[in-house]
């Protein structure tokens, strides 16, 4: 046994050592926190303590497990949203029969000849004084007038005239207007909304030569019957084109060229919205600058995206399997047009006959397989007739001819 003397000591020491402690915790303050407090007073209720394991000190695979199961909840919930956001459309669709339906577009594309291209000595028949803009500004507003488009894609746009043109389009509308960038070229595309078109613009992009309008919308039909998370109306990719000119092999390739940067853009888009490529609502406008002839019309038409000397060589022979899109669809070619086709009272075909001056078909609207073609439109009655056309001239502001549809958006 150890001496009483030595025992006492030892007591002494120890309790000193608890008093330096205590002056310590008092001076510095103490470490242990709320939680702590909580734990301690648990565990001597001999209870399991009831603590934050992620706040306390309880080693790091505690609050990774804590981390986890945190994000798998979060995740959990995420799913849970996207489910009733599901059953409510699918519920919707059933109260509202005609919000299934989908909304009516008009869409219409025109090439107005820039300012900057025109030469008289190309256009011998017309007079000079019809060739200046504030000559052709009025024709210009009586066609598009006469369009009612609730989307219209234009192309070769005069950059320095665009002030110009957008307060001539807002008189007839059209308050909201994009202009490609085009990096310094005096000449773009351009896609203006009509006031009374129930969406807006989600996203831009502007290509060499095409220009890419994203729209959306949370109202369908004038009611807006769901949040923003759960919009009815699937995104529809509005895209104006001005392909290059020419008709040699070289200048297929490069429309070649310029439309597959304008497909790889526009998946990249439809990733970022959640879309699948056979589910997108996909429009394109403008002047193709090809014939009907062109290999690469026919594989747009057939779901394929291929290299004009490829399709050549495909003639002769199995070459490389084409990249596949979505069909597309020329407006003035779907099965609705086609059946309703006739002549009118003045002898006029009703199919388009040509777009350009020189007689020929140059000038498209094409819309994916999402989108339902109503009827076609030829706002000009000269484009229903293959002879070649004085235009521009007096009465016309252009050397081509507008072309549109109207189409259903599926939602």
């Amino acid at each position: 046994l150890m001496p009483t003397s030595q025992a006492n000591e030892k007591r002494t020491r120890r309790k000193k050592r608890e008093g330096e402690r205590n002056m310590a915790k008092k001076k510095n303050g103490s470490r242990r926190t709320p939680q702590h407090e909580e734990a301690a007073s648990e565990k001597r209720r001999g209870r399991r303590p009831l603590t934050d394991k992620a706040t306390t000190s309880q080693g790091p695979r505690v609050k990774a497990r804590a981390e986890r199961t945190e994000r798998s909840s979060s995740r959990w919930l995420w799913y849970c949203r996207v489910q009733m956001e599901l059953v409510l459309r699918a519920i919707l669709s059933v109260l509202l029969p005609w919000q299934a339906v989908g909304y009516t577009l008009r869409v219409c594309s025109w090439n107005l000849l820039a300012q900057e291209y025109i030469r008289p000595a190309k256009y011998p028949w017309c007079p000079p004084t019809a060739l200046d803009w504030e000559s052709r500004k009025a024709g210009i507003e009586a066609q598009i007038s006469k369009l009612d488009a609730g989307v219209l894609c234009l192309q070769e746009v005069d950059v320095r005239l665009w002030s110009d043109l957008c307060e001539l389009l807002e008189r007839n509308g059209y308050s909201r207007g994009i202009l490609q960038d085009t990096k310094n070229h005096p000449v773009a595309t351009a896609v203006f909304l009509h006031d009374k078109l129930p969406m807006e613009v989600h996203r831009v992009e502007s290509r060499s030569r095409a220009l890419i309008v994203c729209l959306d919308s949370t109202t369908a039909g004038g009611m807006d019957f769901l949040s923003s998370t759960a919009n009815p109306v699937k995104p529809i990719y509005v895209c104006s084109l001005h392909l290059e000119a020419g008709m040699s092999s070289d200048h297929a390739e490069k429309r070649f060229s310029q439309l597959k940067s304008l497909w790889r853009r526009l998946k990249n888009q439809m990733r970022i919205d959640g879309v699948t490529e056979d589910d997108a609502s996909v429009i394109l406008a403008g002047d193709f600058n090809m014939r009907k002839s062109d290999p690469m019309y026919t594989t747009l038409q057939s779901g394929s995206l291929e290299a004009p000397k490829e399709a050549q060589k495909r003639k002769k022979g199995p070459t490389k399997v084409p990249k596949k899109i979505p069909k597309f669809v020329d407006v003035f070619r779907s099965s609705a047009v086609l059946m309703n086709a006739k002549e009118d009272d003045d002898g006029l075909s009703a199919r388009l006959l040509k777009t350009h001056f020189c007689g020929e078909i140059i000038d498209f609207v094409m819309v994916s397989d999402a989108i339902g073609v109503q009827n076609s439109l030829i706002p000009n009655p000269w484009a229903a007739t293959t002879r070649r056309q004085m235009i521009p001239c007096n009465s016309f502001p252009s050397d081509h001819l507008p072309i549109g549809a109207d189409v259903t958006v599926s939602l």
